[in-house]
């Protein structure tokens, strides 16, 4: 404690501010607070836990998630509607409906489930992809996750039907004859690389929703619908999304509480505006 002296800290806090955002310099510094706390509490210097709250003030997201927020349950109908429309398109290129309904599936996955970008992108069928109980499950072993830990997840019963025909149909015509156990097929018949298939989301729900949504933004809309709509369910964020500490999702991912309290400030408004209209 008596090693963080008020000018370290200065120095400290100046030299974050050169490299990360300023919700990240108030939390290195929260985190500070904290191991003082543990390690030497009898020494906690009383301008530190000041600091924290000062920074906490004036400290801003780096980025606008909301700009991009999508609710998980508008983009899987988007999903079903893009594989639904390749099913009826008979006038188009074939190997345009083929990816018109990858893209669908590709979506559909991501709002249900809501993998990483990577984990998403590395699916191959039959080692990731597994057909269990009759529906489809993602498994991942713990090299292959960022926390280290073994992931299985089963996709919607309803989703089946779509990736048996996604499978058995779609698929192939997008190889054109080539072979590869890799899920997601570009319309050139190679895999998809992650940066073809972040570009493909954003490309098409912003024609779809006028959004370019990206693929992370997935996981902060889940644990977001999860918050809202089910908020004594909202333990099982940590698990959907494969965190180790249930603060991840809380402080990363959760824009429930703005949405709410935006909803509340509507609700109040739009009462008062009854009741001025009432009066006159």
């Amino acid at each position: 404690g008596r090693r963080v002296s008020e000018q370290a800290l200065r120095d400290y806090i100046a030299e974050l501010q050169t490299q990360v955002a300023s919700i990240t310099v108030a939390r290195r510094i929260r985190d500070l607070a904290g191991i003082i706390k543990v390690m030497d509490l009898d020494h906690m210097p009383a301008y530190l836990p000041r600091a924290v709250s000062a920074l906490y003030s004036l400290a801003s997201p780096s980025r606008n998630k909301w700009s991009k927020f999508v609710a998980p349950d508008k983009l899987y109908r988007l999903g079903l509607k893009l594989m639904k429309e390749a099913e009826e398109d008979a006038c188009r290129r074939r190997d345009w409906s083929a990816s018109k309904y990858r893209d669908g599936l590709i979506i559909c996955i991501l709002a249900a489930r809501a993998p990483r970008r990577r984990n998403l992108v590395m699916i191959r069928i039959g080692v990731h992809l597994l057909r269990m109980e009759g529906c489809y499950a993602l498994h991942y072993s713990g090299e292959e996750m960022k926390g280290g830990r073994a992931s299985e997840k089963k996709l919607p019963a309803e989703l089946t039907t779509f990736v048996d025909r996604y499978l058995d149909h779609w698929r192939s015509i997008l190889l054109k004859g080539k072979v590869t156990d890799r899920l997601w097929i570009s319309y050139l018949g190679r895999p998809m690389a992650e940066g073809a298939v972040y570009d493909k989301v954003r490309a098409v729900t912003l024609h779809e929703l006028g959004i370019q949504f990206n693929l992370h933004s997935a996981r902060h809309a889940l644990a977001t619908q999860v918050a809202i709509t089910y908020p004594e369910n909202v333990g099982i964020v940590t698990p959907l999304l494969d965190h180790a500490d249930p603060r991840t999702a809380e402080e990363a991912y959760n824009l429930s509480d703005s949405l709410s309290a935006t909803t509340d400030y509507q609700g109040a408004m739009q009462v008062l505006r009854r009741k001025i209209v009432g009066a006159k």
